[in-house]
C-alpha cells in the first residue's frame, strides 16, 4: 500500500467526534497518528477523555496539541507581500501545511484553495496537481510528491501574497472558540 511508502501520516482532529470502531482500527493498523486540538478545559474536557480512552483501547497513536488560531487574512482583497524573497520566506516558515483536494485538484495549501474557490485570488497551476490530468501514472506520482514536499516552481503559493502568515511571527491571535 502507499501508506507503507510514507514516513509518517498525521490526521488533525478538533476532538469533538469519537471515530467509529472501523476508523479506529484503520488508524491503528496503518500507524496513523492523530493530533487532537488542546482546547481549554471548559470546552472539551469530558469529550477529550472519551476520545483518549477510545484511542488507547484501539492502540491508536495520538498527541494532544496546543492550539493557536491566527488571522491569516481577514481582508483577502489586500495584498500584503510583493517582494519575491519575502514571499518565499513566508512560504518556507508557514506552519499551515494542510493539503486539500477540490474538484480533482490537490492543493498544497487549503487556505490557498479556499481563497481561489471563493474568487478572492487568481491562482496558478503551481498551486496544485490536477489529478484528472491525462498523463503517465509515474508523472502524476512525481508531481504529487514534489507538491507535498513544497517544491513549488515560484517558491510559494498564490495566496501567500495576501496572507499574514501561518507563522510564529503572526501575532493576530484569535481566541479559541471565537474563530468566526
Amino acid at each position: 500500500t502507499y501508506r507503507q511508502q510514507m514516513e509518517s501520516m498525521i490526521v488533525v482532529s478538533n476532538g469533538t467526534v469519537i471515530p467509529s470502531a472501523n476508523i479506529l482500527k484503520m488508524l491503528a493498523e496503518n500507524s496513523i497518528e492523530v493530533h487532537v486540538s488542546d482546547y481549554p478545559v471548559e470546552i472539551a474536557q469530558r469529550q477529550r477523555a472519551k476520545l483518549i480512552q477510545a484511542f488507547e483501547k484501539a492502540g491508536v497513536r495520538y498527541k494532544i496539541k496546543p492550539m493557536r488560531w491566527v488571522d491569516v487574512n481577514s481582508n483577502p482583497d489586500v495584498v500584503k507581500h510583493t517582494a519575491h524573497n519575502e514571499l518565499v520566506e513566508l512560504f518556507q516558515k508557514c506552519f499551515v501545511r494542510c493539503r486539500t483536494i477540490y474538484e480533482g485538484k490537490l492543493y498544497f495549501c487549503a487556505i490557498d484553495a479556499a481563497a481561489q474557490r471563493q474568487g478572492y485570488i487568481k491562482g496558478s497551476a503551481d498551486d496544485y496537481v490536477d489529478l484528472n490530468e491525462q498523463v503517465e501514472r509515474g508523472s502524476v506520482r512525481e508531481k504529487i510528491l514534489s507538491l507535498d514536499a513544497g517544491e513549488i516552481r515560484k517558491g510559494y503559493v498564490s495566496f501567500c501574497r495576501n496572507c499574514w502568515g501561518g507563522t510564529d511571527s503572526n501575532n493576530r491571535i484569535i481566541p479559541i472558540a471565537e474563530q468566526l
